[in-house]
């Protein structure tokens, strides 16, 4: 029995790796326009679905947008980040290995960024 709490234990700790909530990463566009991707722990209720990941930008000047990435999310411990050259798409490969793209000129909703890194706090 103590082997398997600790196999529980174990996978809970490598694999979803509760309470790692934040910054995944971020970048400014060439246009100005700053990204957070961040990732928030949805609490032992919901065990399957462990991590909300979403994309935060804002252009110069204006109000953050909040974009939709996922709500059943394993913690991503990474997320690479690619500007098209005017700066008014961002490419994205996540934790979880798939692509995709946002037009940053359209926002989905307004949302402010639960977490940013040290070098954008001023821009809250």
């Amino acid at each position: 029995m103590q082997t398997l709490v600790c196999a529980v234990v174990l996978f809970i700790n490598l694999a979803i790796q509760p309470w790692r909530s934040g910054v995944v990463a971020s970048g400014t566009s060439p246009d100005g326009t700053a990204c957070v991707v961040s990732q928030r722990w949805n609490g032992w209720d919901d065990f399957s679905e462990p991590y909300t990941v979403r994309l935060y930008a804002r252009r110069t000047e204006g109000e953050w947008q909040c974009y939709y990435i996922d709500h059943e999310a394993m913690r991503w411990k990474s997320c690479k980040m690619t500007f098209s050259e005017d700066g008014s798409r961002l490419f994205i490969v996540g934790g979880d290995g798939k692509r995709r793209s946002f037009d940053l000129a359209q926002g989905q909703q307004p949302g402010n960024p639960p977490y940013l890194p040290l070098e954008m706090e001023d821009r809250r």
